[in-house]
């Protein structure tokens, strides 16, 4: 092979090797970025972010934050369920005025429309429930929000 060549060989491989490195470390630093997404949009973990936000002074003011943060999701899951109920209340009262108006080939064409969205809401609603489960590292257990997402007591705070 003549000089030219190599230099050629030696240019495209630097070049190869330089976007297969690139493409590794992208993809390594997406998924951390991903797994951090995913874990604070668990309860434990967005717990455990907000404790190391703070950097309790002490065992016993990290007990008091966890116990205001518990409050607050009990406090926000409360909300949602009024929440749900009201707007299902809305939407009842909408599909009744609808009615009242409709032809019978109208309201049929409602009604299927209904059927479908309750199906692919319940859907929806089972993975959101699957999910947010499979995140907080229970299984329906309440007292999970206290526990470290392998389960188990939370770990101490840093430097205690």
């Amino acid at each position: 092979m003549n000089a030219r060549r190599k230099s050629a060989l030696l240019i495209i491989g630097t070049l190869i090797a330089g976007i297969a490195i690139g493409v590794l470390a992208t993809n390594f630093v997406v998924n951390r970025r991903l797994e951090r997404m995913r874990d604070m949009a668990s309860r434990s973990g967005f717990n455990q972010s907000v404790i190391e936000a703070i950097g309790p002074s002490s065992d016993a003011q990290r007990e008091e934050i966890e116990a205001i943060i518990n409050d607050t999701h009990r406090a926000m899951d409360g909300l949602r369920r009024d929440w749900r109920r009201g707007a299902r209340a809305a939407s009842d009262s909408m599909r009744s005025s609808l009615n009242a108006i409709l032809t019978p080939a109208q309201r049929e064409n409602l009604d299927n429309w209904y059927s479908r969205f309750q199906r692919r809401s319940r859907r929806d609603s089972d993975n959101d429930r699957r999910n947010r489960r499979e995140n907080d590292g229970h299984r329906g257990n309440p007292d999970s929000a206290n526990q470290s997402p392998k389960g188990g007591p939370p770990p101490p705070p840093p430097g205690n």
